[in-house]
């Protein structure tokens, strides 16, 4: 099956298309009973069933474009549900989805914890040197690897959600006409996939900088 908006192959049972967000089961809406067959009748039936669309629900499919189905179906529960893509690739994934300022946030707490922590291994002494050494690493590891990422997994959806409903909010309210405003939607929404590319550029240009601080830390130790 096709959508009849922009042409890309869908799945039987999607409700909207992954590529442009156009409502596929709308349009089997308009099928003839009588010009289809007993499965597309079923379907046809499924179909009608649906709600139709808010005019919110159809702004936020607009700006998501790729996979809205998943992130409307998300949004409709209260915590907004669980999202393994911003659990497992934290940095990747709010710049795929166009989200710089919480990248940035995101990018700078890491960037401070890391100053943090080599800050307080090479100034200590003594004892507490000996103690920070073996409980900082633990700790630093623990936040980066497993509480942030479940942190992300959890409120990440939520946090689309809001960063979606402000930009739609902003550009409603400096453009009146209806089709320019649904172009600037889609401009400023979708995906980032050049965004994508230049984060993990800049992603392992910091780990090969934070490497080379740490060999020479641990030289300068011998």
């Amino acid at each position: 099956m096709y959508c009849p908006k922009c042409g890309k192959e869908v799945q039987d049972d999607d409700i909207f298309c992954r590529s442009c967000g156009n409502r596929i089961q709308a349009e089997q809406n308009s099928i003839p009973p009588s010009a289809s067959s007993p499965n597309t009748n079923f379907n046809t039936n499924q179909a009608s069933i649906q709600t139709p669309m808010s005019s919110e629900e159809q702004e936020l499919c607009t700006f998501v474009g790729s996979n809205a189905d998943f992130y409307l179906k998300k949004w409709k529960y209260k915590d907004k549900g669980w999202n393994w893509a911003a659990f497992f690739c934290v940095y990747f994934w709010l710049a795929y989805r166009k989200m710089y300022l919480n990248l940035m946030i995101v990018f700078l707490a890491h960037i401070l914890a890391i100053l943090l922590y080599l800050t307080i291994i090479t100034s200590s002494v003594g004892e507490t040197s000996a103690l920070l050494r073996l409980i900082l690493p633990f700790v630093v590891s623990l936040v980066s690897l497993f509480i942030f990422p479940f942190f992300m997994g959890f409120y990440g959806n939520r946090m689309y959600y809001n960063h979606a409903t402000r930009k739609i909010e902003h550009i409603k309210s400096k453009i009146l006409n209806e089709a320019e405003r649904e172009k600037r939607i889609r401009r400023q929404g979708g995906v980032g996939v050049v965004d994508l590319f230049l984060t993990g550029i800049i992603f392992i240009l910091i780990v090969v900088l934070l490497a080379m601080i740490e060999m020479n830390r641990l030289e300068s130790m011998y």
